[in-house]
């Protein structure tokens, strides 16, 4: 079960990470309030290719921890160069 919550959270997480890359800024709590509540607001079984269902199921806490992670990830490596040597 934790399994799947957590890629319920990645999945959400995604398109708030690619929302800030376009407008190339650090990602706030509050784009993640907005883009979880925005989710939400669909009808339910609506079938638009958003994660809007699992909008309703996850924490926007964790949400946004796993975007800010991966963010200040790839920017610590496009940075400093680091990761895997070839």
């Amino acid at each position: 079960m934790t399994a799947l919550r957590d890629a319920r959270v990645e999945i959400v997480a995604l398109q708030v990470y690619e929302l800030a890359c376009c407008t190339m800024e650090m990602v706030p709590r509050q784009l993640v309030d907005q883009e979880i509540q925005r989710l939400a607001a669909h009808e339910q079984g609506c079938r638009c290719r958003e994660p809007c269902g699992l909008a309703r199921q996850l924490s926007a806490s964790r949400t946004y921890w796993t975007a800010r992670t991966w963010q200040n990830s790839i920017t610590v490596k496009g940075v400093h160069g680091a990761g895997p040597r070839r």
